[in-house]
């Protein structure tokens, strides 16, 4: 059973995001967390299929969560989709690629693309 990392500040999108995954994964078990930080510290014992991160969050962020999560020898594989609903610019989608992410979607999410993904 494939396992999918769902991460964001908001447990309002959370909410969305989940349905939305489990809608066009139903086998797959969604983890939702709130914070980066505990993302980085639970991915080595959930050892997710993939990460879908939020960019901006408090604390720790997004990218750097991407950046940590990459250069670790156990998580460094696994994909990671950064998501935003900020003002995404050219900059701002390059320094999340540059951090590892294999992915940069904008709120809101286009469930065909997240899906393809």
């Amino acid at each position: 059973m494939p396992k999918i990392a769902a991460i964001d500040d908001s447990k309002d999108n959370l909410i969305t995001l989940k349905a939305l995954l489990n809608r066009y994964f139903p086998e797959a078990e969604i983890i939702t967390l709130t914070s980066a930080a505990e993302c980085v510290a639970v991915a080595k014992s959930e050892k997710p299929d993939i990460f879908i991160i939020d960019y901006i969050m408090p604390g720790l962020d997004g990218v750097e969560a991407c950046r940590l999560l990459k250069t670790d020898e156990e998580t460094k594989s696994i994909p990671l989709i950064l998501l935003t609903a900020s003002d995404t610019t050219p900059v701002k989608r390059a320094a999340g690629l540059e951090s590892g992410a294999d992915a940069f979607l904008t709120k809101p999410i286009d469930e065909i693309e997240l899906a393809a993904q």
